[in-house]
């Protein structure tokens, strides 16, 4: 009885640190940007280099100029070459970019326009987005979600 009594007392003991060592405020890397009102969809229009992947949990992946480009086309193509070997984050290779409306953002609470891409974005959750000199940043809408830097070629 004693032995399962103290089996238990670790086991609560475990889930408690576990719990409190998650943390809804990682400031490791900030790439969430402040979203106003410069989230114009044709400033996507163009080519952009991948500077910044963020994993969501605190990893920071950092690219090199040119190593990751992205060029978004106004018929809603996203073109990507990655002269990568790993092909990370993204595969060279074409794919769809959508715009959706969504009710509740995470980070302002408020309705927003916000992007999706993919070949099937019903399953993708959307990306909010701002654009600040000459820097694309896409905030995925999901708690410990990724995130991405772009620099407007």
């Amino acid at each position: 009885m004693r032995k399962n009594f103290l089996l238990w007392m670790g086991v609560a003991l475990m889930m408690a640190i576990g719990m409190s060592s998650c943390s809804s405020d990682d400031d490791d890397y900030s790439y969430v940007q402040e979203f106003g009102d410069n989230n114009n969809k044709e400033n996507f229009i163009g080519t952009w280099h991948l500077l910044h992947y963020y994993t969501g949990w605190g990893i920071k992946e950092d690219y090199e100029a040119g190593e990751v480009t992205v060029t978004f086309t106004k018929n809603g193509d996203m073109q990507v070459i990655n002269k990568r070997d790993d092909q990370h984050p993204f595969s060279t290779g074409n794919m769809a970019y959508y715009f959706v409306d969504i009710e509740k953002s995470i980070f302002t609470g408020e309705p927003r326009t916000c992007m999706s891409f993919g070949f099937c974005t019903a399953y993708l959750s959307p990306y909010s987005f701002t654009f600040d000199k000459g820097f694309l940043y896409l905030s995925q809408e999901a708690y410990d979600g990724d995130g991405y830097t772009f620099q407007k070629l």
